[in-house]
């Protein structure tokens, strides 16, 4: 329905592998709502399902970004537009991809917000840890 990413690179790529149907746009997160990915996508979204992975940059083992607050919480954005979306019309399911650095003991208080966030917007969480080599990915990074 819409993809948004900050980095114009990234848009590039992901529209260049849709090129039947453009979806990617440029745009931030945090200045996001159901209404401007509406606007985005030329016509009003009721998602099923929203999947969603904020940088892991600032959660990941090898991150040496400090205490970069932007990139801290753009999980807790997804979460804001995941209540926006579930209010409007109920959200079945959402999938947060990220790094297994954020369930680590460095980022424990701010996981359980990330979590209570969830539940705020109207959603039970699964945690699971996956590789994605499991799934046809070829990456490994194990958990």
């Amino acid at each position: 329905m819409v993809a948004v990413d900050v980095r114009e690179p990234s848009i590039d790529s992901y529209n260049h592998n849709r090129q039947s149907r453009v979806v990617g746009h440029v745009a931030d997160v945090s200045v996001l709502s159901p209404a401007k990915l509406d606007r985005l996508a030329g016509r009003r979204l009721d998602p099923v399902g929203v999947i969603g992975g904020p940088p892991c940059q600032s959660f990941s083992r090898a991150a040496h970004s400090g205490d970069d607050v932007h990139r801290h919480e753009l999980p807790l954005e997804f979460a804001r537009l995941l209540n926006g979306f579930n209010r409007r019309s109920p959200v079945k399911f959402f999938v947060f991809e990220n790094v297994p650095g954020l369930v680590k003991n460095k980022h424990k208080t701010r996981y359980k917000s990330i979590v209570n966030a969830f539940g705020k917007a109207g959603f039970s969480v699964h945690a699971e840890l996956l590789n994605a080599s499991s799934f046809g990915v070829a990456q490994d990074q194990p958990g």
